[in-house]
């Protein structure tokens, strides 16, 4: 059985502390200030037991923000404010969190932002396929930004175990 809550992600969700085991968030905390980030994520970090997942555009995916660029600059863009991220480990550590992983994901999705015939996408087409099957995570170039943080009142602790 499906239950579903609609609530504004900027206040306090109406959960009990520790209710959820994980705290999961996708495309949502881009279109928000940093203390507007940090209060919601301390609120995730309430509602969980283990760790909050986020989401977010990769500010370094360079075909992602060259495809964003050119819908902004014709009109097209259909999102709104977006601001792609470089990090959130900030955002996780105010809130009180330990950052465990931060990586990039989706490197061949954000070739999508692209027209198939602009000649970026075409290259890393050729580039990624000439790689393997898929491409290298290690470049920081997928789509989006994958962070988790671990719910820790002791972040000095989780700092040093790094």
């Amino acid at each position: 059985e499906l239950q579903t809550v609609k609530a504004d992600a900027t206040r306090r969700l109406p959960f009990d502390d520790k209710s959820f085991d994980v705290v999961w968030s996708s495309g949502l905390l881009e279109h928000f200030s940093f203390e507007e980030r940090v209060s919601m994520l301390k609120d995730w970090c309430r509602l969980s037991r283990r760790e909050v997942i986020s989401l977010v555009p990769n500010a370094a995916c360079l075909p992602y923000r060259v495809g964003k660029k050119m819908q902004e600059l014709d009109g097209t863009w259909p999102y709104g404010l977006e601001t792609p991220l470089a990090s959130l480990v900030k955002d996780f550590e105010a809130a009180g969190m330990c950052v465990v992983e931060e990586r990039t994901i989706a490197p061949l999705h954000a070739l999508r932002y692209l027209s198939r015939r602009h000649p970026l996408r075409t290259f890393l087409q050729s580039w990624y396929k000439q790689q393997g099957v898929m491409p290298p995570q290690d470049f920081g170039q997928g789509y989006l930004l994958l962070t988790r943080g671990t719910v820790s009142n002791r972040l000095a602790a989780c700092r040093e175990a790094q």
